[in-house]
């Protein structure tokens, strides 16, 4: 199933540190603008997997026809519920069966996180010349003002989702290994 999903560009994690530094040196921020980060509370556990294995499979099987499974997308539907629906989990006190959500370490999970979060990605990038998305942390610029309303929008996407914000404190924001600087009189971005 992991295997057959690593194909699809939806499910790859798009972002990496030197992406994101070597973007920021285009970007220049008017004076209203800011960087911020929203990042999704406990996104694996939260993800309704039926409905990610289906949105995930109509990724899949919507790709080139030299690019798609050899197997029907039913049975892949049918193998991706196997392997995703009520994982069977060692901990140090027995077993656990994961009912809800994706379990952390299944092969999978990845995939059908990123796959589903993707459906999503448009409307939070809305108009933002700078959007990253490495898995669940999310960094964009947008205007000051907006902020606090486009997080209550995006904490209404769906109720599986909910979002922190993380604003820029002393012209500096963390995001990933890394911390954004805001230079607010010249409006350019750089990191360390």
């Amino acid at each position: 199933v992991a295997k057959c999903l690593s194909i699809v560009p939806q499910y790859k994690i798009s972002a990496s540190s030197k992406m994101i530094s070597d973007k920021l040196k285009e970007v220049i921020l008017k004076e209203n603008e800011e960087v911020i980060s929203y990042d999704v509370v406990s996104l694996y556990t939260n993800v309704p997997v039926l409905e990610a294995i289906e949105v995930c499979s109509d990724l899949l099987y919507n790709l080139p026809s030299d690019q798609i499974p050899v197997i029907g997308k039913d049975t892949f539907i049918v193998l991706a519920t196997i392997a995703s629906c009520d994982v069977i989990m060692s901990t140090h006190d027995g077993f656990y069966i994961q009912r809800d959500g994706l379990a952390m370490g299944s092969p999978p999970a990845p995939h059908f996180a990123n796959g589903w979060l993707s459906q999503f990605d448009n409307v939070i990038r809305g108009e933002a010349k700078l959007y990253f998305r490495y898995m669940d942390d999310i960094l964009k610029e947008l205007k000051r003002e907006q902020a606090e309303q486009q997080l209550s929008d995006i904490n209404n996407l769906h109720t599986s989702l909910k979002f922190t914000l993380e604003r820029e404190n002393d012209q500096q924001l963390p995001v990933l290994d890394m911390k954004i600087h805001h230079n607010y009189e010249t409006g350019t971005l750089s990191s360390t």
